[in-house]
């Protein structure tokens, strides 16, 4: 007999009905999704942008209720290269949850939101849990191009979404400041480069603002603007430059819509201040962004606990910030710096999170959104930090992992939890025991 299959996601049927346990769940087994690999990050927040990006309240069309997973609005050219990253997300969270009925579009939604949460350790986005399943595919393919290149050609896609010019300003400094973000041109026809390598929304219009832009006119016609920085080459879109009327002007191509005058001068102020101030604008705009289309819906605030209660908030090196600090520093692929250790050995460190220093302590305590800890077969696992910061004899920290299948103390005093990894002062302190405490001790790697 042939057993039947389970579908890929069940959805809500009468009698059936989700907890915020349920979802707190979710949220953690997402984490674990995207620590196995940052480079989801990018296609993930798109992911949940896409989802409702044919929004249409005129038309009574689209919605963000996971048809980005059905035909034939997969298949949109506006959704190219996004197609596999669906599918994986979906066949993780079938498999992980089997028996619970969430929806497509309440996981894209969520799955954004940790993926922003993780490549900004200090945000907490605000997100209600609720939407409905996709029942029919009869929407357009209507979302906004890279070569929008004025206010009053995105202002029919501000309607429909119910945002303003300077809100979309801030959802693209956001997204498209997250490290690795790019286009290609086989599916947007813009590319092939990175908008920058660092997680940072205020440095993606620093940058935008202070980089001299050189236009390229593609071999399918479309504009862009590319520039070298920092030995790599990086891409703004029309629908980037947009929002800075002056630094098209200086380009010497494009349209200079003034227009978005005021707009421009706002970003600057962001570019000015830490980039906590930027971080609280895009966690309110992002959170705005999700609920796009879910007017009608009868939606669950999600509540959980707060987070992030100790991080770099408005810390932000740059590749020569960190350089600075160790004479023979490297740089690494992606946002990631390796730094010599002395006594021997090397650490990556996650650039967009914290000043790299090496004072004359035992440790340097170091935020991260996920580490490696090595196995008993001398490889390693990658896991999410939910650790324990207890101070050592030596008035530094270690981490000891709560949540890992090895044998470990209890320390005697702990400091609050948090997202944090160690720094590790020595060679020996890698795999040791430290002084006033039977634990082991684990430093990061970023594999």
């Amino acid at each position: 007999m042939v057993k039947p299959t389970v579908p890929l996601l069940a959805t809500l049927t009468f009698g059936q009905s989700l907890t915020n346990d349920d979802f707190l769940n979710l949220k953690s087994a997402l984490r674990t999704y995207v620590a196995s690999d940052v480079e989801k990050i990018p296609p993930l927040v798109r992911m949940s942008f896409h989802d409702l990006v044919n929004f249409d309240p005129f038309k009574n069309e689209g919605g963000p209720h996971g048809c980005l997973a059905e035909k034939p609005i997969s298949e949109f050219k506006e959704n190219a290269g996004v197609s596999d990253s669906v599918m994986d997300l979906k066949k993780f969270v079938t498999e992980k949850f089997p028996k619970k009925p969430f929806t497509f579009g309440d996981v894209i939604s969520l799955a954004g939101k940790v993926a922003v949460e993780t490549a900004f350790p200090c945000m907490q986005i605000k997100w209600s849990f609720g939407r409905s399943s996709c029942k029919n595919t009869t929407e357009s393919e209507s979302g906004a191009t890279g070569g929008v290149d004025t206010i009053a050609k995105f202002q029919p896609f501000l309607n429909r979404y119910g945002l303003t010019a300077r809100e979309m300003a801030i959802l693209t400094a956001g997204s498209h400041g997250l490290a690795g973000a790019a286009a290609e041109v086989a599916n947007s026809g813009f590319g092939d480069h990175d908008f920058g390598d660092v997680n940072s929304g205020r440095l993606w219009i620093d940058t935008s603002l202070k980089t001299e832009w050189k236009p390229q006119t593609l071999p399918n016609g479309n504009l862009q603007y590319t520039a070298n920085v920092n030995g790599a080459t990086i891409m703004r879109l029309p629908s980037d430059l947009v929002f800075f009327p002056s630094v098209v002007q200086k380009a010497g191509k494009g349209i200079v819509d003034t227009s978005a005058n005021g707009v421009e001068q706002e970003l600057k102020e962001f570019a000015k201040k830490n980039r906590s101030n930027f971080d609280a604008e895009f966690a309110k705009v992002y959170a705005k962004m999700l609920l796009i289309g879910t007017q009608h819906e009868k939606l669950t605030e999600f509540k959980e606990p707060a987070s992030h209660d100790s991080c770099a908030s408005d810390t932000e090196p740059t590749k020569t910030d960190v350089a600075t600090t160790t004479s023979s520093a490297t740089v690494t692929k992606g946002s990631y710096v390796t730094v010599p250790i002395p006594g021997g050995g090397y650490t990556n460190i996650p650039m967009a999170y914290t000043s790299i220093e090496l004072p004359s302590k035992q440790y340097t305590v170091v935020p991260v959104s996920y580490t490696a800890l090595p196995d008993t077969k001398g490889g390693y696992n990658v896991v999410p930090v939910a650790c324990t910061i207890v101070p050592d004899a030596k008035g530094g920290y270690n981490v000891v992992p709560v949540s890992y299948g090895e044998s470990v103390a209890t320390p005697v005093a702990t400091a609050p939890a948090g997202n944090y990894g160690v720094v590790s002062g020595t060679v020996d302190a890698f795999v040791g025991k430290v002084l006033g405490y039977l634990f082991v001790v684990y430093t990061v790697f970023m594999v």
